[in-house]
């Protein structure tokens, strides 16, 4: 064993979490072995074990920082039959742990379920909104197979326009009628994304992700003032606090000039952001209009 692959022997370790796994879960772990066999694999024989599979691992290895996350490597993935992933796998694994990496596998072995055999695949997302970082991050995680979860962070605003006075704004209420106030920030908490819909052209951009947050808002109603002023009858436009009302419609979307572009209340991302997003909280497809999963958001100074 060479002094390369005892380093990464000792320094990296991958789990094959359960006996049987997803095919995303089978996926994630084929790219994540590969990306550590990648430096150790000029100095040792790749085995052979499963030949007929070793050469789309060659093909895989030869440009690793595009091949193996480009669209025609995964498609190539997902057009395998489950035993076929199956196989691959287990051939991945095996090279590892031959190559020196730290392989737990499961006594009984590893099977690839596939999708379409009645088990249910779902992703679970969690997003979790900065205010202090302008940032969100966002974790996903299969439910079948896969205890280890992939995180990315985006660039996100929830900066609030100013209006010159609550006459220009209007609450989406929970309950009664639209009433004038000033916008809030995104509330603070625990929510869920429970709809997508598509977006208001510039102003939303091309999908906006609807939450359950809400929060309780200061309404405001418009009083004409009548005084006189040197010797003259003068009106003024007064607006003042009238109760409080639950206000709802705090979304995550795009659109603007940029991602820094003021909103009512709502989480501004940039495009491609969004339309990640709506890939994740669909799971399985945007064609689909049920959710394979759940996506839950937290929002925290």
């Amino acid at each position: 064993m060479s002094d390369v692959s005892g380093f990464f022997k000792r320094s990296h370790s991958v789990t094959i979490p359960s006996e049987k796994i997803s095919r995303i879960a089978a996926e994630r772990k084929i790219q994540e072995i590969l990306r550590l066999i990648y430096p150790i694999a000029t100095l040792q024989p790749i085995p052979e074990r499963f030949p007929h599979q070793k050469e789309m691992m060659k093909i895989a290895l030869q440009n690793l920082g595009t091949t193996i996350d480009s669209r025609s490597y995964k498609e190539t993935l997902r057009l395998m039959k489950s035993e076929e992933l199956t196989d691959y796998l287990k051939f991945v694994i095996s090279a590892g742990i031959v190559l020196g990496i730290n392989i737990s596998v499961p006594a009984g072995g590893v099977e690839v379920i596939d999708d379409d055999s009645g088990n249910e695949i779902a992703t679970i997302v969690m997003l979790v909104f900065s205010r202090r970082r302008q940032k969100l991050t966002v974790t996903e995680i299969d439910n079948v197979g896969d205890t280890e979860s992939i995180t990315n962070e985006y660039n996100a605003s929830d900066k609030v326009s100013k209006p010159a006075n609550p006459g220009e704004k209007e609450t989406t209420p929970k309950n009664g009628g639209r009433k004038n106030y000033y916008p809030q920030r995104f509330p603070l908490g625990f929510w869920e994304i429970n709809d997508e819909r598509n977006g208001n052209g510039n102003i939303e951009g091309p999908s906006v992700l609807k939450s359950t947050a809400s929060q309780w808002v200061t309404v405001y109603k418009k009083k004409i003032k009548v005084f006189k002023e040197r010797g003259k009858t003068k009106r003024e436009e007064i607006w003042e606090p009238d109760g409080q009302q639950e206000d709802s419609g705090y979304n995550i979307h795009a659109g603007g000039s940029n991602w820094t572009t003021e909103t009512d209340g709502c989480i501004r991302v940039e495009q491609s952001t969004i339309l990640k997003l709506k890939e994740l909280y669909y799971a399985k497809g945007n064609d689909k209009k049920s959710p394979a999963g759940k996506m839950y958001l937290v929002v925290e100074e």
